[in-house]
């Protein structure tokens, strides 16, 4: 049987295969890498991959599964290769023919004297400060490893200027000469910087060569402040409007205030992933002092009850600590101020004149709303305590202020008392309510 939920014959990562056939036809993979294989050889059970476009030669070991770079070559392509005749056992010579330039080469099974590695380059993600360099190694009786680095903040030494290799240094064995396995290490000299490199220098009497086996490096970026990328404020009003339907000839007057919740929220991260802490403050219009709203906040998002504040202009403003990952001393913050929101809770007032008619049956009023904060939306009238609202129209014909005027005649009205009923609401829904006793001719 097999796992489910992956695609067979994918492979792990893009480039050319080498697979191996056995006699029960099953397929296994030797080797991938974004290489042209341009030669193939074996010899005592393993496998010589002749290569370009970078010029190196691989060994591979099927029944290990373990792959050496022999050589890596100036030449761009090695075209061609074959085994020159050895002792069993023992790792042939060979013969490889390369192109860009072409040239023929001989490639001896001994032990070259001095070798070296350099490594890619190695990305810390920001600016950062290279500890000590850690590597197992094999280091044979006069022979040696020895190591030097360089820094910089371009991927590509050959695009901006890099420090300049360090001196070279040797790993200290620590006693440990005797046991490969563990580490030896070196403190890095090169500046801090986001990019490093290392190089390995390997020397030999020509007997028997070292063999590095493992290298780590240890850094710490700085601590970098968060970042705030947006502060978003709402308003959800939830209306409650009061019916009026009667009251005494002098004017009762009832209100329904929109209660208002302020939904505060923000998009904030951290360069270092560190947690983070956010404090939310507030500030009225006019005011030089902020004041505490909420500390100690995890999540990027606050409700605020309007009610909790008298109507007016308010900012809020944002703070994003790394606090609980950080030191007292290395805790950074960042700020940022929200759009001004108006907290208004009151509906408008409603005067009113009531004029005397042209005709019988007729009722003739003029009607002042306003509000302090926000425009007038609408007024409407209802006549006897009904629900049959009627829409009244300001005088210049548009709802562009916070205060407005509008004049109605309501005509074929029965003589007598009636119950007049007006309705003001403001853009934030809130409401209010007169109603008044008038005498019909």
């Amino acid at each position: 049987g097999g796992s489910r939920g992956s695609k067979k014959g994918t492979p792990s990562k893009q480039g050319n295969a080498i697979y191996r056939i056995d006699t029960d036809g099953v397929v296994s993979e030797l080797f991938r890498e974004s290489v042209m294989v341009l030669r193939l050889v074996e010899h005592d059970g393993k496998l010589f991959a002749a290569t370009g476009d970078e010029g190196q030669l691989y060994r591979i070991d099927p029944a290990g599964g373990e792959r050496t770079v022999l050589v890596d070559l100036e030449a761009k392509q090695i075209v061609s290769m074959n085994v020159l005749a050895g002792q069993q056992g023992a790792s042939p010579a060979l013969l490889l023919g390369t192109a860009n330039p072409a040239q023929l080469i001989r490639l001896e099974p001994a032990v070259a004297e001095e070798g070296n590695y350099i490594s890619e380059v190695l990305d810390a993600g920001q600016v950062s400060l290279w500890g000590r360099l850690r590597l197992t190694a094999t280091v044979p009786e006069n022979s040696s490893v020895t190591v030097q680095t360089r820094s910089g903040n371009v991927d590509d030494p050959e695009r901006a200027p890099w420090s300049p290799w360090s001196e070279t240094a040797v790993a200290g064995d620590n006693g440990n000469k005797a046991h490969p396995l563990l580490p030896r290490e070196l403190s890095v000299v090169s500046p801090p910087a986001r990019f490093l490199q290392y190089r390995l220098w390997l020397k030999s009497d020509g007997a028997e060569s070292p063999a590095v086996g493992r290298v780590a490096l240890a850094y710490v970026v700085p601590n970098l402040a968060p970042k705030i990328a947006s502060i978003k404020v709402t308003l959800s009003v939830q209306r409650s409007a009061a019916k009026g339907k009667g009251g005494s000839s002098g004017g009762a007057k009832k209100a329904g205030g929109g209660s208002s919740v302020i939904n505060v929220e923000w998009k904030a991260s951290d360069p270092n992933r560190d947690e983070l802490e956010f404090l939310l403050e507030y500030q009225p219009a006019g005011s030089g002092k902020w004041l505490l709203l909420k500390d100690e906040l995890k999540q990027n998002r606050f409700e605020w009850q309007s009610k909790q504040v008298p109507d007016g202009w308010y900012t809020l403003r944002l703070r994003a600590s790394d606090h609980p990952a950080n030191t007292p001393e290395m805790t950074l913050s960042t700020t940022r101020r929200s759009d001004p929101v108006l907290v208004d809770k009151t509906a408008p007032e409603i005067e009113h004149t009531v004029q005397r008619p042209e005709q019988a049956g007729e009722l003739s009023l003029t009607v002042t709303a306003s509000d302090a904060l926000t425009p007038v939306r609408s007024v409407q009238y209802a006549l006897d305590g009904t629900e049959n609202w009627h829409p009244m129209l300001p005088d210049d014909l548009i709802f562009d202020s916070t205060r407005e005027t509008l004049g109605i005649t309501i005509s074929d009205l029965e003589p007598g008392p009636h119950v007049l009923t007006l309705r003001a609401t403001d853009r934030r829904g809130n409401v209010r309510h007169e109603s008044v006793f008038v005498e019909v001719e």
